[in-house]
């Protein structure tokens, strides 16, 4: 299993993801937590879009200054399946990134189409991380007998 499978099924991702769900939803969630969700959240799309260009160049060797970009990019294809088309796929997470930097805000001006992408986008990636076999994480605490 690869790094990015692992901690992609790490529990703390997943609450992140759940963060930036109740976050999109209106729920009130503790100013640093707040800022700490945006913030990742809107850099993994945006390193996503930059693995995706260079996905899009068929490039063979990635420097390493570029490791994370794509990382987040196969990430992110590995969970959602990209279903959609390359200029479909960069639109929605440009949507998501927007919508999550304009949460960044002290008054956003949310787009109620890319809130609802954003919404979309990262609802799917949780569903997805939730439905992955041997993540790792039990989905329910384990019983555990001590002694004989």
């Amino acid at each position: 299993m690869s790094l990015t499978v692992n901690w992609a099924n790490s529990l703390g991702f997943r609450h992140v993801i759940e963060d930036g769900l109740a976050i999109l939803s209106g729920a009130e969630i503790q100013p640093d937590r707040r800022a700490y969700v945006l913030r990742d959240l809107a850099q993994l799309l945006v390193e996503a879009k930059r693995g995706s260009d260079l996905v899009q160049q068929s490039a063979f060797f990635v420097a390493s200054a570029d490791h994370s970009a794509f990382e987040s990019y196969s990430l992110l294809d590995h969970y959602l399946g990209r279903t959609h088309d390359e200029n479909q796929w960069t639109e929605m997470l440009r949507a998501a990134e927007v919508t999550l930097e304009e949460l960044r805000k002290e008054a956003p001006k949310l787009n109620e189409a890319d809130k609802s992408t954003a919404e979309n986008l990262l609802g799917e990636l949780l569903a997805r991380l939730m439905q992955e076999p041997n993540s790792g994480i039990a989905s329910e605490p384990e019983n555990i007998a001590i002694g004989g």
